[in-house]
């Protein structure tokens, strides 16, 4: 199948949502079909998957998450490009990222150049939860009414809506009305062949000895890490706050903290609660690279607080490297985790520190559960068998065949 993927987001850029895309891509590509991701013109360019960007704005480049009014003529111009693409380009499919590009290809689709072409919408959370949560929009204000409003519009002209977790899919069935026959969940995944545990990659000894010493983590110590955003939304300051009383009852623990944006404020705040000796922040991490510097972790920490269904995709990465993970205690670190996770109470700094310091204390149950969950990741969470998924979706969107399982 030849397959439009809009993306309405300055691809590539290190992140979650930008990982999806291009893992699920690159599968479909390895499977036999032709993806072409649409994009916004700034992002790094990943390789051999087939990108193609709008025109330039210069004035404008920011790389991290969230909403910005320079979206509203960016997306008009991201419509106009896919456009020109289906009138030179036969298209069987449009796969749409965000509630942004669902709203492109419904308008595509009402074209003569996509007037026989079906799409889905590919859900990752809440337009307007990200729109609170950075603070674009406030709660009770007129225009969460109106992007509300415009949000659920876009969920139920969706002939079939994918979401990125089971958490989202009845979100939107509970609280916006869609119907959960047009709604599957397909989870994120992981690349296993990429993000494996380090004794699968003998080549990384050598390399991990500089990689922690440049780091100034000592050869002694047990390492906790965390990859993932920075922002304060992300649960992030749950796990620092956690931190003096961890390093106070096991001495030997050190934090290797990766990520952005946001990464200075979180340095600042190592320096307030006086346990720098024991933290470092790296800022950001290149997704090639992140395995790497994963394969120095003794143990993992997920302490993102899951509002609106959305996903948690870093447990995944984590599991690919055979690493055990503490997270708060949620219907979606379950799904993903199953029994091989470490819970903590939800929102507790406090709980997240002593599941930290019971896994620090006993290196057999580590081992135990790294191994357990490395093999459920390969298992139920590789992105070919996501792809798959994908791929009977279209399949029956084209009339070819049956929905998957898993409603």
């Amino acid at each position: 199948m030849r397959i439009l993927i809009i993306a309405p987001t300055m691809f590539f850029a290190d992140r979650g949502c930008h990982i999806r895309i291009f893992e699920q891509a690159k599968a479909l590509e390895a499977m036999g079909h032709e993806p072409t991701i649409i994009t916004y013109h700034s992002g790094k360019d990943i390789g051999s998957t087939r990108v193609q960007r709008i025109l330039r704005t210069p004035w404008y480049n920011k790389l991290v998450a969230g909403p910005s009014l320079h979206f509203i003529y960016m997306d008009t111009l991201l419509f106009l490009k896919c456009l020109r693409f289906g009138m030179k380009n036969r298209v069987d499919i449009i796969h749409s990222h965000l509630h942004e590009g669902a709203f492109i290809a419904q308008n595509l689709v009402k074209t003569r150049a996509f007037s026989n072409v079906p799409y889905l919408f590919d859900a990752q959370g809440s337009l307007t939860g990200e729109m609170r949560a950075h603070g674009f929009i406030g709660n009770g204000s007129l225009p969460l009414t109106y992007w509300k409003e415009l949000e659920g519009t876009i969920n139920r002209r969706a002939p079939f809506i994918i979401t990125s977790s089971s958490g989202l899919r009845d979100s939107m069935a509970n609280d916006l009305g869609i119907s959960r026959k047009k709604i599957l969940p397909v989870l994120d995944g992981v690349n296993v062949d990429m993000f494996k545990p380090m004794g699968d990659r003998p080549e990384r000894s050598s390399h991990s000895k500089r990689l922690r010493k440049e780091l100034g983590i000592g050869k002694d110590r047990i390492v906790v890490v965390y990859l993932g955003g920075m922002d304060r939304y992300k649960g992030i300051f749950h796990l620092v706050e956690a931190i003096p009383e961890v390093v106070r009852l096991k001495e030997n623990v050190h934090f290797l903290l990766m990520g952005y944006p946001g990464e200075d404020a979180i340095r600042e705040k190592i320096v307030e609660l006086g346990v720098e000796r024991n933290v470092t922040v790296t800022g950001k991490i290149a997704y090639s690279d992140a395995p790497m510097y994963l394969a120095l972790g003794d143990i993992a920490v997920a302490p993102k607080l899951l509002r609106w269904g959305e996903s948690n995709g870093k447990l995944l990465t984590y599991m690919g490297c055979g690493l055990p993970v503490v997270a708060f205690d949620h219907q979606i670190n379950r799904e993903i985790l199953g029994e091989n996770g470490s819970y903590a109470k939800m929102g507790d700094p406090a709980s997240l520190g002593e599941k930290i310091i019971e896994l620090a204390h006993d290196s057999g149950r580590r081992k135990r559960l790294g191994k357990e969950l490395r093999e459920h990741a390969v298992t139920n969470h590789s992105w070919k068998m996501k792809a798959v998924r994908i791929e009977e979706v279209y399949e029956h969107l084209l009339g070819r065949g049956r929905l998957p399982d898993g409603r």
